[in-house]
């Protein structure tokens, strides 16, 4: 039930493991994160968020996005 419903929102979905150093691994991801990214949901699962980091990602957006876990325990819009 919890897939389907994940399936069917429409957003962007994905869940780690509550980690953040090091962080954790991917658990889920709906097809709407697969089809964003260009993975496969069976190359992402398993995977750490680091995945879908480019080197260029800015390293002060990288750092709120892990106070904002730290603090709230999601990034949940």
């Amino acid at each position: 039930m919890f897939k389907q419903a994940m399936e069917a929102c429409g957003d962007v979905v994905l869940i780690t493991a509550p980690a953040l150093d090091p962080p954790g691994i991917i658990l889920f991801v709906n097809s709407a994160m697969a089809s964003l990214t260009g993975y496969s949901l069976t190359e992402l699962v398993g995977e750490t968020p680091r995945l879908l980091q480019e080197p260029a990602t800015d390293r002060a957006v990288l750092q709120q996005l892990k106070g904002t876990l730290r603090e709230k325990g999601s990034l949940a819009t």
